[in-house]
């Protein structure tokens, strides 16, 4: 956001009543341990307006200051400690006046130095309320993208038009994905996921053969890299903060106190910040605590779980879906599943997800049995809907082979009068394809969306028969299906 400010007044667009807009992060502001003035701060930053800066000086209201990141400034800076800034030592009211950093700071926030210039800072969300400064003209939240800013994004990134469209289309229509892309660092993410080529010697899988557990952990990776982590510096805070995690699932919590963060021990600092956000009341006393979003908080219990339990308490954890009836466990046994996959991210060296294989078996073990619980006739929505959610789960856990055995006996699937989107068409397709006896899918009376046939056509050219009728499709999609070697109804 600020280097798109800076460049768009550069070029005339905004903000032309300012001659000068000075960019200073308080991450380097940490490294000054000495006095300083702000004349000197800006000559170390602008070296080449050394001669000019007296001039600048005596024109304050021309002069836009824009401080980065407050919330990672280490030092203290006493905005409302007035007998200590009463001090002479402790006022910088001279451009040229030595103080420290953080009185410069200080009296250039509170319009006692340089009066009349503008400061913008941007700050994380909840902290800036903490440090007590007043006489604040406007506070603005950056809330990411809206719907059509992300989908404006995903058209700039892709050039090919149709791999773009079908991206788009199938993002809108994956839950998980799309409830992410309003943060523009996830779409980044995203995009390089899906772009990456398809896995050698297997290019009949459909072209969305990645899983919502590697973007989501690759978006963690990603975030935590860009705020100085790595797994290693951090795993301790990631399992306590997934244990506050999987206690919020199991009680439908999104908002949390500080003793329920006390609880699990776990200090709103560091790591912590990366991943969660504080919340003031309007009290300015009152301070919950919340997930960056509730994906980033049934990712972290799921991540808690598969590191942490074994045996019966992982099953537990897996089973807790089938013992509820809200969904609240759905994500998580999805993430999981997907979790205790072989390589279940881009980055086989992140440690984050070494599971031992001992809970890969388990999983793979309770997936086998959840296959043989389904109705193998698929009558009713309920039925459907639970089948559905196991082809969700062997996507996310990526073993053909597990899919083929647990599928073997079922030579006809049919989802008939069940509403399916296009999301659940690329579910359908990815799993099927590993399905050897498939001779017939029933897909009649699906609502099927036009978009999802694409994505659907590998998977339908393994069967006999396939059942569409009643499904409105649109021409130029019915001359494609007619080039299937199959028996349609």
């Amino acid at each position: 956001m600020v280097q798109k400010l800076i460049q768009d007044w550069s070029q005339g667009k905004i903000y032309q009543s300012f001659k000068f807009v000075f960019q200073i992060q308080f991450p380097r502001l940490n490294l000054i341990h000495w006095k300083t003035s702000l004349t000197a701060l800006v000559r170390d930053n602008y070296p080449y307006l050394d001669d000019a800066l007296e001039q600048l000086w005596k024109e304050p209201e021309k002069i836009l200051f824009v401080f980065e990141d407050l919330d990672q400034f280490q030092k203290i800076i006493y905005f409302n400690d007035a007998e200590r800034n009463a001090e002479s030592q402790d006022q910088c009211l001279d451009p040229n006046c030595y103080c420290l950093i953080t009185d410069v700071v200080r009296c250039l926030i509170k319009g006692e130095l340089l009066k009349g210039c503008s400061i913008l800072i941007t700050c994380q969300t909840g902290k800036f309320d903490s440090l007590g400064i007043t006489d604040v003209n406007r506070k603005v939240q950056i809330l990411g993208f809206a719907s059509d800013a992300t989908l404006q994004y995903f058209q700039n990134y892709f050039r090919n038009e149709q791999t773009k469209s079908h991206i788009i289309k199938y993002i809108k229509a994956n839950d998980t994905l799309y409830r992410m892309c309003y943060n523009p660092l996830f779409c980044l993410t995203l995009c390089s996921l899906l772009e990456s080529p398809r896995p050698q010697g297997v290019q009949d899988v459909p072209l969305f053969h990645k899983t919502s557990t590697q973007a989501v952990s690759t978006y963690i990776v990603n975030l935590l890299g860009r705020s100085g982590y790595t797994f290693e510096s951090c795993s301790e805070d990631l399992l306590k903060l997934g244990a506050l995690a999987y206690d919020g699932c199991r009680k439908n919590l999104v908002v949390f106190n500080r003793n329920q963060l006390s609880s699990h021990n776990v200090n709103f600092a560091n790591v912590i910040t990366v991943l969660m956000m504080e919340i003031q009341g309007k009290d300015h006393e009152t301070t919950v605590y919340a997930f960056n979003h509730f994906i980033i908080q049934h990712f972290l219990a799921a991540l808690q779980r598969i590191r942490t339990t074994t045996g019966n308490k992982l099953l537990e954890s897996l089973n807790a879906e089938h013992t509820t009836t809200d969904g609240r466990f759905t994500l998580l046994s999805r993430f999981l599943i997907g979790l205790a996959r072989h390589n279940s991210t881009t980055k086989p060296n992140w440690k984050m997800t070494n599971v031992d294989p001992a809970v890969t078996k388990c999983v793979s073990g309770w997936l086998t049995n959840y296959s043989k619980r389904c109705d193998p006739n698929l009558e009713g929505k309920k039925s459907k809907e639970t089948f559905l959610n196991l082809l969700y789960c062997f996507h996310e856990f990526g073993d053909a082979e597990l899919i083929r055995d647990a599928l073997s006996t079922r030579n006809t699937i049919q989802f008939m009068k069940y509403h399916l989107n296009v999301a659940d068409c690329v579910i359908l397709s990815s799993t099927l394809m590993a399905h050897d006896k498939l001779e017939e899918l029933d897909l009649s009376c699906c609502d099927l969306p036009d978009e999802g046939i694409p994505f659907l056509l590998p998977v339908l050219h393994k069967c006999k028969t396939i059942r569409l009728n009643d499904n409105q499709l649109e021409n130029p999609w019915v001359k494609q299906l007619s080039k299937v070697p199959m028996g349609i109804v």
